[in-house]
């Protein structure tokens, strides 16, 4: 009886090895999942690093951008201003000319 008691223990031993073996296999393999999901989260904190600066950059191109735009454009309503200026005395020495023919 003990023999058969003894057996019987030997043998759940090794059917709990077996369970065993297969639990550790499925931990490798979640380890390794988790693995690749922490390089695949390391590559995307990268990438948005990446456009962060690019933002950056961009935030300051376009300031850049716009300081030189409103600088020509003040530059232009001068050149305007100066232009119908000296259109009007034009006009007003032509009138002047006309009058005194």
């Amino acid at each position: 009886m003990e023999q058969e008691i003894l057996k019987s223990i030997l043998m759940e031993m090794r059917e709990m090895k077996g369970e065993l073996s297969e639990v550790k296999k499925r931990l490798v393999n979640i380890e390794d999942r988790l693995t690749n999901v922490e390089d695949r989260l390391a590559n995307v904190e990268g990438r948005l690093t990446n456009v962060e600066e690019l933002a950056e950059f961009n935030k300051e191109s376009i300031e850049i951008i716009k300081d030189v735009v409103e600088k020509h454009y003040a530059e232009f309503k001068k050149f305007v201003k100066f232009n119908n200026t000296q259109h009007n005395l034009y006009n007003a020495k032509l009138l002047q000319f006309n009058k005194e023919k």
